[in-house]
C-alpha cells in the first residue's frame, strides 16, 4: 500500500467527499466524529463501515505484531515505470491516526490525527532505486524544520520535475487507512547489514555449511547452570549449549517449554554480565514470557 496504494471498499476511507469544515478541523489535529466528517447518507453508514474495518485492523497488528498502522496519507505520487506492470501510487505523507469507537454499540467513531507527520519511506526508495533521486529528508523541510505537505510537495516537484521524469505528478488526496512502514525498515537493515550477515558463521550454518555448522558444535558448560525455573534434560541441553557463547536454532513446537526455556537463557545470560534482546513475531509470545520473567523475580532486568 506505500508504494501501490488502492481504495478498498471497507478498508480504506477517502476523506474527499467529507464536511470540509470537519476536515480542516481533523487536519489540524482536532477529534472529530465520522458522522460529523459525513453527515448525510449513504456516505456516513459506509463510512462508519470504512472506521470501523480500520479500527479493528489496527487493533488486531498492535496487539498481535506491536506495531502502530492506523494513518492518515496525504498526496499520493506517482509516475511511469517502464519496468513495472504498474505505475506507482505511494502516498506522500503519513500522520499516525486513532479510530475509537464513540460509545459501546458503536454506532460512531471519533478519528483523531497526530500533528507528527514523516515522509513515505517506501517513496523515497523508490525514487532512489528506480528514478536515480537520492536525496535527504532536510531537503524537504521548510525553514523552521518541518514537514509540511505544501512544502514537501512543491519540493518533490523540483526534484522529479515531469519532463525529466515521465509523467511523474502529485494529486492532493487525504485517505485514512492501515499503513505498515516496519516492513521497509527490515529491508534497509538487511541491506546495510548484507555484508556482515555474509560473513557470519552462523548464517552459514543455518544455511547447512558444514564448517560452519562444525564451528557452531556445542560444548558443555565448565560450571553449573544458573536456572530459574524448572528444565528437562533438553531444555537443560539449550540452556548449557549457550551457556559457553555458542549461537544455535532450536526447533520448538508448542507445549515443549519454549517460554521457561528463554527465561532460563535470559537468566544465564545476565547472570553472566551480559545483555539479551528477544524478538517475536506476535506481541502475545512477548507478554507471556515478560510473564515468566516476572514469576522468576526477574522482572528488574527488562527493558520493554
Amino acid at each position: 500500500p506505500l508504494l501501490y496504494f488502492r481504495d478498498l471498499k471497507v478498508g480504506t476511507l477517502d476523506l474527499a467527499a467529507a464536511d470540509p469544515e470537519t476536515r480542516k478541523k481533523l487536519l489540524d489535529g482536532e477529534p472529530v466524529t465520522v458522522s460529523r466528517l459525513f453527515p448525510h447518507e449513504p456516505l456516513r453508514s459506509s463510512a462508519l463501515r470504512s472506521a470501523r474495518a480500520i479500527r479493528d485492523k489496527a487493533r488486531e497488528l498492535a496487539e498481535e505484531r506491536g506495531i502502530d498502522t492506523a494513518m492518515l496519507a496525504i498526496g499520493i505520487a506517482t509516475w511511469a515505470n517502464p519496468f513495472a506492470a504498474h505505475r506507482p501510487t505511494a502516498p506522500v505523507l503519513l500522520r499516525p491516526a486513532t479510530v475509537v469507537a464513540r460509545d459501546p454499540a458503536e454506532t460512531d467513531f471519533v478519528i483523531e490525527v497526530s500533528s507528527e507527520a514523516s515522509v513515505n519511506p517506501v517513496l523515497l526508495r523508490a525514487l532512489d532505486t528506480q528514478l536515480g533521486l537520492r536525496f535527504g529528508l532536510d531537503s524537504l523541510r521548510d525553514r523552521a524544520g518541518q514537514l509540511r505537505y505544501p512544502q514537501v510537495v512543491e519540493r518533490l516537484r523540483e526534484f522529479a520535475p515531469a519532463h525529466v521524469v515521465d509523467g511523474f505528478a502529485i494529486s492532493h488526496r487525504a485517505m485514512l487507512g492501515t499503513f505498515a512502514v516496519e516492513p521497509d525498515a527490515a529491508v534497509a537493515d538487511l541491506e546495510a547489514l548484507a555484508p556482515e550477515l555474509d560473513a557470519h558463521d552462523v548464517v552459514a550454518a543455518l544455511a547447512g555449511d558444514e564448517q560452519a555448522l562444525r564451528n557452531a558444535a556445542s560444548h558443555a558448560p565448565d560450571r553449573p547452570l544458573r536456572l530459574v525455573l524448572d528444565a528437562d534434560p533438553a531444555q537443560t541441553d539449550v540452556v548449557a549449549a549457550v551457556a559457553p557463547g555458542r549461537s544455535l536454532r532450536v526447533d520448538a513446537p508448542p507445549g515443549t517449554g519454549r517460554t521457561q526455556t528463554i527465561v532460563n537463557l535470559v537468566a544465564e545470560i545476565v547472570a553472566s554480565g551480559q545483555r539479551v534482546l528477544v524478538v517475536g513475531s506476535k506481541r502475545a509470545s512477548l507478554t507471556a514470557l515478560l510473564d515468566r520473567l516476572t514469576s522468576a523475580g526477574l522482572d528488574d532486568v527488562v527493558l520493554d
